[in-house]
């Protein structure tokens, strides 16, 4: 891989790529390259949009994901009817009866830990 150096980058432009990089729970160079990648794909494809539109041609929709933050009012009444009927469901089914002895979620999960 070759080595990038990056001269004269400003102390307020470093520390907060590396207060970004801590918050993001990855080093320095990692978050750097976050931004540099990011940096030359909208560069292609803000040349891939000028040329597309210099052609007539309609612009290539990206793929979006779905950020449950930024839903709709309706989608949230619709997600939260949905989940209300489940809980619903759960709430209907026969309690859980386990057998004397079953251990407890919390041994459960202390042996896995102390396997490892």
């Amino acid at each position: 891989m070759p080595p990038l150096q990056i001269r004269s980058m400003p102390d307020e432009v470093y520390a907060e790529l590396t207060q970004l990089a801590k918050d993001k729970h990855r080093s320095t160079v990692q978050q750097a390259l976050v931004y540099i990648k990011r940096g030359i794909e909208q560069d292609k494809n803000g040349e891939v949009y000028q040329a597309l539109m210099s052609n007539h041609m309609p612009p290539i929709q990206q793929p979006s994901y779905s950020d449950p933050y930024r839903i709709s009012p309706q989608q949230r009444a619709e997600r939260k009817e949905q989940l209300r009927k489940i809980f619903e469901r759960l709430d209907a089914m026969p309690p859980l009866n386990l057998p004397e002895g079953f251990p407890t979620p919390e041994e459960m999960i202390r042996e896995d830990r102390d396997s490892r």
